[in-house]
């Protein structure tokens, strides 16, 4: 059932030299990533991967493909892009607020006190959620 996805099937999705699937990640070196690359723990990805430069992209080709699938931070797909063809496997806030979904870290935001930027209070807004 892809709504109950192991880490280890993750990785055989993504890594795995017999996937079906499409796997869709941004570009090396970017957050997500990083990130998710610690969480499987392993670097050689498969055949059908596909590395996008913009998360929006990300999440709009996965709404295209049938066979696509991708990692994406949980606040940014669903508080800051969404695309309605494209669905988050397993995660709510209540499973993530609990820790029940496996793939979580620790996200730390360094700003200048003196920054009176609106949209690092739109950030702070979204990870301080407990919807």
């Amino acid at each position: 059932n892809i709504d109950n996805l192991s880490v280890e099937q993750i990785q055989e999705i993504y890594y795995g030299s017999n996937s079906n699937w499409n796997t869709y990640q941004l570009e090396k070196n970017n957050g997500s990533q990083t990130c998710f690359e610690s969480i499987v723990k392993n670097n050689k990805l498969g055949n059908n991967h596909f590395e996008i430069n913009t998360m929006p992209k990300i999440v709009d080709e996965i709404a295209l493909d049938k066979k696509g699938i991708g990692y994406a931070f949980y606040s940014y797909f669903s508080k800051m892009y969404t695309n309605d063809n494209a669905k988050i496997i397993n995660v709510n806030n209540k499973n993530v607020k609990d820790s029940d979904y496996p793939l979580l870290f620790e996200v730390y935001l360094i700003y200048r006190n003196d920054n009176n930027d609106k949209r690092i209070t739109n950030i702070l807004d979204i990870l301080n959620t407990n919807e």
